[in-house]
């Protein structure tokens, strides 16, 4: 084969390969395969630590809280406004709610006043708060008039706290804000934090970032119970350690079935804390966009450029690795080359916040490595096979391994170089041949070939 046409083969295969291995890459299971190898990527890289620009306090509703809290979730505003004015007065520097208050004026009239005079008091301290809304299919379900007007009149702020999943139930991104730049509920916590310590201004962040999660149980936790006794025990020494300064977010942290838990990166991530889910509370999620937006670490995917690249990238490697080396070397060659890029892809590119699909190149590597092989051995088989048959009774086997090697060596235009020929005569041998039988005359030849054609190919010769 030509090495025109050897070149033509392999860059048609190169093309057909990568165009098969991004095919793969955009197909349901392979889709599902590059999620699930995402969320490994996290488990790999471990936990991050905690960055200064981004304090941030869980308070929990946990189970101890509702054992020591006997009215019903529904009807904790009375709770709620002990809190807020708690943290207020521990000088937090943001408040967020991840609770949608309900209309209780039948059957708690001075807790929901409670709560509207608490929201006072922290816009009185200069202490924002973010309340919670979410929209559903029927339309949106908020607190009432008589909490929303007001808060709304005092400057504090709502955010949707709807969460964003993928096509596997899975939230790794979250939407910042809708197309009317409504703000998340992550989004607005930044913004009341942001105008609390008078940040300089961020740029509007992507509207749904990819999540870059710290590690399971990755922020400080504290019981909503547990606030609220310290501040009817006035410690403020407690009280400020925990959330002076600090984003302080406050929502529901149930137990495995319960519906606030949601798939995340951790699912596969066993935490050894006793008592912990494999799922993640709405709030942590939360807590975990805050923390990405603050810090400026979202997790960004390649550009299909850059993906297209690096698939077409491993194709050829391994395509060249065939055109070159026989189908085991090729084969290592590819392998170690698919395992570097897997290292690259998996962990050293994800510690640095870049998101490398593995599935397209990878695919591409082990597609191109068995479609030239394939190629190899039908196109070049057939003639390297007929070459063998026709030298293998004049020269050894490195001379036709050389001849296979580069086949333009059997030209027939002339060429002019240096050689040496031997000439050997059996000394008296016709004289001897015509008076011995032919089977001595064959058995004579065969001793005499077998030791001269041996001398000769030894040196590369050719008889």
């Amino acid at each position: 084969m030509t090495r025109s046409r050897r070149a033509l083969i392999y860059s048609s295969l190169l093309i057909a390969t990568t165009a098969a291995a991004y095919l793969v890459g955009e197909s349901n299971l392979g889709n599902q395969l590059e999620l699930r190898l995402y969320d490994l990527r996290f488990r790999l890289r471990g936990a991050i630590p905690a960055a200064s620009q981004a304090p941030v306090t869980i308070i929990a509703i946990d189970e101890d809280s509702l054992k020591q809290i006997s009215t019903p979730l529904k009807i904790w505003h009375r709770h709620f406004a002990r809190l807020v004015e708690t943290l207020t007065d521990a000088e937090a520097a943001a408040i967020a709610v991840d609770f949608i208050f309900a209309d209780v004026a039948q059957l708690d009239i001075e807790g929901q006043q409670q709560l509207s005079q608490a929201l006072l008091h922290a816009a009185d301290s200069g202490v924002p708060v973010v309340l919670a809304y979410e929209v559903r299919e029927n339309g949106v379900e908020q607190p009432p008039d008589a909490i929303r007007l007001p808060a709304l009149a005092l400057g504090h702020a709502f955010g949707f706290i709807n969460l964003t999943t993928d096509r596997d139930d899975f939230v790794r991104r979250q939407q910042l804000f809708d197309d009317e730049t409504q703000p998340s509920f992550a989004l607005a916590a930044v913004r009341a934090f942001e105008q609390k310590v008078k940040a300089p201004a961020r740029a509007q962040p992507e509207q749904i970032p990819l999540i870059n999660y710290r590690s399971p149980a990755g922020f400080p936790r504290v019981s909503f119970a547990s606030v609220l006794d310290a501040g009817n025990r006035r410690d403020a020494a407690f009280l400020r350690n925990q959330f002076r300064g600090r984003i302080v977010l406050v929502g529901r942290v149930g137990r495995e079935g319960e519906e606030d838990l949601h798939s995340t990166p951790f699912y596969y991530w066993a935490t050894g804390v006793p008592g912990a889910t494999r799922r993640t509370p709405g709030i942590e999620i939360h807590a975990n966009t805050i923390s990405t937006i603050l810090d400026g670490r979202q997790i960004r995917p390649v550009t299909t450029t850059q993906l297209i690249v690096a698939t077409a990238l491993t194709a050829a490697i391994a395509i060249a690795a065939c055109g070159f080396l026989d189908p085991v070397a090729a084969g290592s060659l590819t392998t170690a080359a698919l395992l570097v890029f897997a290292y690259l892809a998996m962990y050293w590119t994800f510690a640095r916040d870049t998101w490398m699909p593995l599935i397209p190149p990878m695919a591409a590597g082990i597609i191109a490595f068995g479609l030239t092989e394939t190629a190899n051995y039908l196109l070049e088989g057939r003639e390297k096979r007929y070459l063998r048959a026709v030298f293998k009774s004049y020269v050894n086997d490195n001379v036709i391994e050389r001849i296979l090697r580069d086949p333009s060596g059997l030209s027939l235009v002339g060429e002019r170089k240096h050689i040496a020929v031997l000439f050997a005569d059996i000394k008296n041998f016709t004289t001897w041949a015509e008076n011995a039988s032919p089977e001595m005359v064959v058995e004579c030849l065969c001793v005499y070939f077998e030791a001269m054609v041996a001398a000769i190919q030894s040196h590369h010769g050719m008889v």
